[in-house]
């Protein structure tokens, strides 16, 4: 008798059901997808917005924080509303400053992240949507 179908024996008689059919509805609705946390719907970003694509390659956390911070994270928004780069480390840390300099003030816009997979590996999206009162009224 193999392990499985031991488990499965003490469970039916543990539960002193003694149809199997039975047994496999059950264990179906136990194990079903809704039971599961779903994951969220990815974020589309919108047809207007202007991106820029970074083909700098960084190394480090403190390299792409000095980089950023001396220019990206300056011009989103104002030469364009998107940036676009395959360097995880360029995206993580445009998303954090966006993040640290909306909050920092009362919120004029809306930052917003994505990914996608392409021929070169993954394309990390960072993107801002002006704050709107139509928009906080939806």
């Amino acid at each position: 008798m193999k392990k499985d179908d031991a488990q499965d024996e003490e469970i039916l008689s543990y539960k002193k059901i003694s149809d199997t059919s039975t047994y496999q509805e059950e264990f179906k609705s136990v194990t079903s997808v809704s039971y599961y946390l779903k994951q969220p719907e990815p974020e589309q970003a919108p047809d207007n917005i202007q991106w820029y694509t970074e083909t700098m390659k960084i190394d480090g956390f403190h390299e792409a924080f000095e980089w950023v911070t001396s220019g990206p994270s300056l011009e989103i928004g104002y030469m364009y509303t998107g940036y676009k780069t395959t360097n995880e480390y360029l995206a993580h840390v445009l998303l954090f400053e966006l993040i640290r300099l909306d909050k920092a003030a009362a919120p004029r816009s809306r930052v917003r992240a994505d990914y996608e997979w392409t021929s070169e590996g993954l394309l990390y999206k960072v993107w801002i949507t002006p704050v709107t009162p139509e928009a906080d009224n939806k």
